[in-house]
């Protein structure tokens, strides 16, 4: 038999970072459907599909404009819009390996045409 010795560490301190920032993730994909202007107002639907093999417990999902707006988001969604951006952030709206995450919403702004073809998503695992 050969003696073993049960050591015990003192005064040690383990500690991770978790990185919140967004990155692109291969296989993390959007689709922004704008349909037509009524009322000063575009009705948008957003599809994030989470093809990646891993969960994402986070996204943030860019669609170009040319002028300002104002939007209506679902619960745990926030938004900001400039005149070059539309970004709609789900800080914690996690999306399995695999699943889709969609909301629709109207976007309100004197843009008389919108392409949302740009459209781009990153995500945070």
């Amino acid at each position: 038999t050969t003696a073993t010795a049960n050591y015990i560490p003192q005064n040690v301190n383990i500690s991770a970072t978790f990185s919140t920032a967004y990155s692109t993730i291969a296989g993390l994909t959007v689709v922004a459907t704008a349909g037509p202007k009524s009322g000063g107002a575009f009705p948008l639907t957003v599809t994030i599909s989470n093809n990646s093999g891993q969960p994402i417990s986070g996204w943030r999902v860019t669609i170009p404009t040319t002028r300002t707006c104002t939007s209506t988001v679902p619960a745990g969604v926030t938004y900001t819009c400039t005149t070059t951006v539309l970004t709609y952030t789900g800080a914690a709206v996690a999306i399995a390996a695999g699943a889709q995450y969609q909301f629709n919403t109207t976007v309100t702004t004197t843009m008389t045409t919108w392409t949302t073809t740009g459209a781009a998503v990153r995500g945070k695992a």
